[in-house]
C-alpha cells in the first residue's frame, strides 16, 4: 500500500537522498546546508512499506514559471513511474492553486 503525506524533519536526509537517486544524481554533499531553503511544507514524499519512493515539492517563487516544481518517483519492476508521476503532479498542480492566492 502507498502512502502520501508531507515529508517529516527528520525525513529530509531521505527524502533528498531519493530525490537524488530518481533524477540520476549523486548526493555527493551534506543535505543540510539545502535545509533552510526546504519547505517541508511543501514537499509530498510517497512511501512504500516505510521507505520513500517518490515525492514531489514545489519551490515558493516570486512569479509562477512551470517548472517551479518537479515529481519523481524510482521505478521497480512492479511499480510504474509514469502513473505515480500523473498522480503526482496533479495534485501538486491541484495544491498550489488552491494556495495561490496565499503566500504559502
Amino acid at each position: 500500500m502507498l502512502e502520501l503525506r508531507n515529508i517529516t524533519p527528520d525525513e529530509f536526509e531521505r527524502w533528498m537522498s531519493t530525490e537524488s537517486r530518481a533524477h540520476g544524481n549523486r548526493l555527493n554533499h551534506d543535505p543540510e546546508h539545502l535545509r533552510p531553503r526546504f519547505d517541508l511544507g511543501r514537499s509530498i514524499a510517497v512511501f512504500e512499506d516505510g521507505q520513500i519512493v517518490g515525492g514531489c515539492h514545489s519551490h515558493l517563487l516570486e512569479m509562477s514559471i512551470p517548472c517551479g516544481a518537479s515529481a519523481v518517483v524510482i521505478p521497480t519492476g512492479s511499480r510504474a513511474p509514469a502513473g505515480l508521476t500523473d498522480t503526482l503532479g496533479a495534485l501538486l498542480f491541484e495544491t498550489r492553486r488552491a494556495t495561490r492566492n496565499s503566500n504559502v
